[in-house]
């Protein structure tokens, strides 16, 4: 018997723990996961008949504008709010640490009925280990399997190579390949239960199944996955739809492992090797849960189908659901090949090149790059959730700064629209900033070609490239504006302020009930107010510091020379991490903390041989507080000289463990400090006003559709 088709239905995306089931998720998931969201909100907006969707969000997240009403989720109880206004709910989230369960569970007993499988169907497919050994019990075709509690090794007689897993893993995470049994002892991380299995070669396939109660399950696709292994690590890039030469693969026991799991109900997935040489296919995993397969499959089928074969329509019998859900099936097969990757970017093959398939066609919003080019970085974040930073000396090599560009997309997902701030046109290799700002934006016009390229400016909104060319100062030294603008919504009505602590500079940010409340808007405006200060934690000669610091028990004046920078002080203190491969310091040795001792002994004329290496602590504590006295005194009179004493903190940057000290001086006991790296994860506070502009894209983008 079938329900009613719903008039409302809710989406979520588990994308970080936080309030709502416990640790945060990994990066690769919040990408994927974002793909599913987005791809079957759209699906489900397009059926017949027509519900109301819902897509609720995690507020850190940008909005994205589309044919669905977006809601802020920041607790598990206003996520329970909104299922009751729900006929139907989907959950999208990963079975590892049981969040996909604890979700079903708790959400399970409301009103709203889940388009997900049951939490015992989850609780089994997702315990490897218990899946292997059901699977197993009823004959079915899969590797050899051991569970490995904490301080288990492998038996001797086992066969290698082998593959070592969480027994709770998704998408290849954490997932290795052996050859040997002293390869596991290697392993990073290495804690905990883990799964040793056979390896089985052969080619990694997932099939794709909708599964309805009542209802036998149906097969839409067979598809190919795309898994490297890189030094003994598994990683999944995508796949192709459907998989080619499957001549002869017998799909029932596929549909069997299904069986094994009682209480399965919507997408589901099996992942399985296939070996066409000896006809034999071995079943890997079974996953309760859409995966990124979907969006290869709603590229091929009308928009709407499988949303109505899923949960929209009412259905006779079991006879016209299958025909229906054939249909999906020999859509794929028609329509296809289609390739994917894993934040859910699609392409057809044409021409012996990749060509994106669109995304307006099914409702999505573009994909956004944000680019912050400063003079010494360059920082990305891209609307599906990768951030990446490089390093680039514009002063050295401005010619260079488009090819630069280029290799700083180069590793991350497709993107149809840019919007760019920058800092780099104050370095010396240009006449003016005027001519600064034209030069970045030519390097970005020749980096970059998609219809939409947007220039942040210091007024507090987008100009596209003539415009900026047509005025460059409005978009000189715009980045903090960016990020004070979004900061300023993360905080309530009290007074508040932005810290920012980077490699080379500091922002200080007032902000008030009514938004930004710096007074200045040129770089020279904010240094004379205190809201912009020439230091930071990685490239600020420790000289410029003070005159003198304590050395060796007494006041010692320093060499005014380069022989260390705060990238010095804070490797020696532990703050930062160090690179051996890094060679980007004062001396051009390598960037340890080691070396980092002999640079700040240089500091006061000495040497490993006149110092030792406590000596040297106490050098970098010393010059660590004489930064921190230097930031505080500029934050309190920016803060003074327009809001008074805030209550609120917000800090990022790559030197957010100093801007939190400086924070927690201004607000005091009673103030609250929030942290970007706990809410966007430490290398998006890293690249703090690449991240923030997204948001103000996305915004863009969305009262663009309005018009």
């Amino acid at each position: 018997m079938f329900t009613p088709p719903p008039q409302s239905i809710l989406i979520f995306e588990h994308v970080t723990g936080g309030g709502l089931a416990g640790e945060p998720m990994p990066e690769s998931w919040a990408v994927e996961g974002a793909a599913m969201r987005r791809a079957l909100a759209a699906e489900f907006a397009a059926g017949r008949p027509a519900p109301r969707v819902i897509v609720a969000l995690d507020p850190r997240l940008p909005d994205e504008p589309g044919p669905w009403r977006t809601a802020r989720v920041d607790s598990i109880e206003r996520l329970e709010a909104l299922t009751r206004e729900a006929d139907c709910t989907l959950l999208i989230a990963p079975e590892t640490n049981g969040v996909l369960e604890g979700l079903i569970r708790r959400l399970g007993r409301g009103p709203t009925r889940l388009l997900n499988a049951s939490a015992q169907a989850v609780a089994l497919a997702g315990d490897k280990a218990a899946m292997a050994n059901r699977l197993r019990s009823r004959k079915l075709p899969t590797p050899r399997t051991l569970l490995l509690e904490a301080d288990d090794r492998p038996p001797d007689d086992w066969n290698y190579p082998a593959v070592v897993k969480p027994v709770d893993g998704a998408g290849s995470l954490d997932t290795f390949r052996i050859d040997r049994s002293e390869g596991f002892l290697k392993l990073p991380g290495r804690g905990g239960r883990l799964l040793l299995q056979e390896f089985v070669p052969g080619r990694p396939l997932s099939a794709t199944f909708l599964v309805r109660p009542f209802c036998r399950p149906r097969l839409l696709a067979v598809g190919e996955q795309r898994v490297e292994i890189v030094d003994g690590r598994f990683s999944y890039g995508g796949g192709r739809l459907p998989a080619d030469d499957l001549v002869g693969l017998d799909v029932d026991p596929l549909a069997k492992a299904l069986t094994a799991v009682p209480g399965l109900e919507g997408l589901v997935g099996v992942d399985f090797i296939h070996d066409p040489g000896r006809r034999r296919i071995a079943i890997l995993d079974v996953n309760p849960r859409p995966t990124t397969s979907i969006v290869g499959i709603l590229g091929l089928t009308r928009p709407g189908l499988l949303a109505e074969c899923w949960a929209l329509n009412e259905f006779e019998d079991e006879d016209e659901w299958c025909d229906m859900v054939d249909e999906i099936a020999d859509d794929v097969e028609i329509a296809g090949p289609i390739l994917f990757a894993s934040d859910g970017s699609t392409f057809r093959l044409k021409d012996a090149e990749l060509v994106p398939v669109g995304r307006k066609e099914a409702g999505l919003p573009p994909r956004w790059l944000a680019v912050d080019i400063g003079g010494a970085n360059l920082k990305a974040a891209h609307s599906g959730g990768a951030v990446k930073a490089s390093p680039f000396a514009v002063w050295r090599d401005p010619i260079g700064l488009a090819a630069a560009l280029k290799g700083l997309a180069a590793g991350l997902p497709p993107f149809e629209s840019i919007a760019v701030t920058m800092t780099a046109e104050l370095c010396d290799c240009f006449e003016t900033k005027r001519d600064g700002v034209r030069r970045v934006v030519d390097a970005v016009i020749e980096a970059f070609d998609v219809p939409d390229l947007l220039f942040w400016g210091t007024d507090g909104a987008f100009h596209d490239h003539k415009a900026t060319l047509r005025d460059p100062l409005v978009a000189a030294a715009s980045n903090w504006l960016g990020l004070a603008t979004v900061a300023a919504g993360l905080v309530g009505d009290g007074p508040a302020v932005l810290i920012d602590v980077g490699s080379t500079t500091t922002d200080v940010i007032p902000m008030a009930a009514s938004g930004v409340a710096a007074r200045g808007r040129t770089d020279t405006e904010r240094l004379r107010n205190g809201e912009l200060i020439y230091a930071g934690v990685s490239r600020t000669p420790v000289c410029a510091l003070a005159a003198e610091l304590p050395f060796q028990g007494s006041p010692t004046g320093l060499a005014a020379e380069l022989f260390a920078t705060t990238r010095d002080v804070y490797l020696v203190l532990g703050d930062l991490p160090g690179d051996p491969g890094d060679s980007s310091t004062a001396d051009g040795r390598a960037a340890t903390r080691d070396r980092a001792v002999d640079r700040m002994a240089r500091m006061a004329c000495a040497d490993r041989e006149s110092c030792s290496a406590d000596d040297v602590l106490d050098l970098a504590r010393a010059a660590d507080r004489a930064l921190f006295d230097r930031l505080l005194a500029s934050a309190r009179r920016a803060c003074a000289a327009t809001i008074g004493t805030p209550t609120t903190a917000v800090v990022s940057g790559s030197g957010e463990f100093l801007a939190r000290r400086i924070a927690e001086a201004l607000v005091g006991p009673s103030g609250t400090v929030r942290s970007l790296a706990e809410l966007w994860g430490p290398a998006a506070s890293d690249a703090a006003c690449a991240r923030a502009l997204l948001e103000l894209a996305a915004k863009w983008e969305a009262e663009r559709a309005g018009e």
